[in-house]
């Protein structure tokens, strides 16, 4: 993704959002969503060879022309084309500044709001998930949101890294992490954003994105309009 590409999303448009009791027990269809309004567009990314899209809307207030107050944010993921359905599995933010984020001519720096999104497969998709957020966030100072999601392996530990075993799911193998032939799997050398090298491949000869690696995530310039 680069930099050059990035959209906008808009924090001056703003939307009560109600704490889900109950998430899992939300029917797979967006009409029957309870909690109403626009969802924007933030990303769109592989995960386990599913193309997936994320959405947002958030529940604002705006203290001055460049302070908002983000009281509330919810997301929400779409899967478009590939066998495994895609789903949230829980988010956090944080304040990011001064940041250098590769892009095709060189690199930028940046600051603003990131919200970090662990993605889960196979989920119903479909399923709202929001948190309460409270936190003010200057769009001079700050002017980007940024969404990062973080594709799950297919059975994870308690600190979120693949299983020992590669047999998952009894009967579906995790592309994503691991690599196969015939009964030997090894695990993939995946390139992250946590890894250094991701931050150089858009000054090489490998690209700007890599089937072993992963996105640098979403970069939306904030907006306040009414």
């Amino acid at each position: 993704m680069s930099i050059e590409l990035s959209g906008t999303v808009n924090l001056g448009e703003s939307y009560a959002i109600k704490e889900i009791e109950n998430r899992d027990q939300l029917r797979q269809d967006i009409v029957q969503l309870e909690s109403k309004g626009r969802y924007q567009f933030l990303y769109a990314g592989l995960g386990h060879k599913s193309f997936y899209s994320v959405y947002g809307k958030f529940e604002t207030e705006v203290k001055s022309k460049s302070v908002i107050l983000i009281k509330a944010a919810e997301f929400i993921a779409m899967t478009y084309k590939g066998i495994l359905q895609l789903d949230i599995h829980s988010f956090d933010f944080n304040i990011f500044a001064n940041e250098d984020v590769p892009t095709i001519r060189g690199t930028n720096n940046l600051s603003g709001i990131r919200f970090k999104l662990k993605m889960e497969a196979p989920k119903a998709g479909l399923k709202p998930i929001n948190k309460e957020i409270n936190v003010e966030v200057n769009i001079e100072t700050h002017p980007f949101l940024h969404l990062e999601p973080i594709v799950l392996p297919l059975t994870y530990d308690e600190n979120f890294n693949p299983t020992s075993s590669p047999k998952h799911c009894d009967a579906i193998m995790d592309n994503e992490y691991f690599e196969r032939s015939g009964i030997l799997f090894t695990e993939k050398n995946r390139i992250t954003n946590e890894n250094p090298r991701v931050r150089n491949m858009m000054d090489n000869t490998e690209g700007m994105a890599a089937p072993w690696g992963s996105c640098i995530g979403g970069y939306s310039r904030i907006v306040l309009a009414k």
